[in-house]
Parts: C-alpha cells; structure tokens; sequence
C-alpha cells in the first residue's frame, strides 16, 4: 500500500493507491504520448511531480513550494 496520489493526464484522471494502479495509469496514453501532472489526493498545487512521455522517452519534472 502507498500513499493514494492522483494521476492526471491525457485519457483522464486516477487515483492509485497501489503499484499496479500506477503501473495502469502510467501505461494509458495517446498514440505512445501523455502528461502526467501526479500529486496527492489533497489536491493541493504542490508538490507535484510531472512526466512527459513519448514512447519510451520521459521527461520528469519536480515542482516543490517552500512557504517562509
């Protein structure tokens, strides 16, 4: 069990709660490209972590907020 996170992208918008729901979400895509904007299920901006995909190619963003 991991801690639920929401996985937004292309073909919609899942909430995975164990590694073969995120293993599906990461498979789904549009003719092998997709955005995959994933946070917690607060639905709060940040972090998040954010993954383009092209075929076998990703690129990986993470987007942290640090309040002072």
């Amino acid at each position: 069990m991991i801690i639920p996170m929401v996985f937004r992208h292309f073909c919609g918008e899942d909430i995975c709660r164990t590694a073969d729901e995120v293993k599906a979400a990461f498979s789904k895509h549009s003719n092998g490209v997709d955005q995959f904007f994933i946070s917690d299920i607060s639905d709060k901006l940040y972090p998040y972590l954010s993954v383009l995909v092209n075929g076998k190619n990703a690129y990986i963003m993470v987007l942290f907020f640090c309040r002072n």
